[in-house]
């Protein structure tokens, strides 16, 4: 999509820009329909082992087994923060390849 975007003229570069920012927005849509299919099946699931004779006790156990909460990886929320703010130093200043550079760390992270 970026493939000779500064031979275009202005408003045809930041109409490549809206598509591909509403092409991003697409993942969080599809995260939150993700949930919202697993609100229904685990409702459907639950409304058929009630009909099945289980009491409500016995189907919540069924359907969410894990007794304890899950405690947070602080690993991984603090490498996503400093991740973030390398990206917005990187994306917002003046160094040569940059976005290269992001794309390089984004690269490097998914081995870790």
């Amino acid at each position: 999509m970026f493939q000779n975007i500064d031979r275009l003229p202005k408003a045809a570069q930041v109409t490549v820009y809206i598509d591909i920012y509403q092409l991003a927005l697409s993942v969080p849509v599809l995260s939150v329909l993700g949930v919202a299919l697993g609100a229904i099946v685990q409702h459907r699931q639950r409304r058929q082992l009630r009909r099945q004779g289980f009491l409500d006790e016995d189907i919540a156990q069924m359907l969410n087994p894990q007794d304890e909460t899950p405690t947070p990886n602080w690993w991984i929320l603090g490498g996503s923060q400093v991740f973030v703010a390398f990206t917005l130093f990187m994306g917002l200043s003046a160094v040569p390849y940059n976005q290269e550079i992001i794309f390089a760390g984004s690269w490097a992270l998914s081995f870790f």
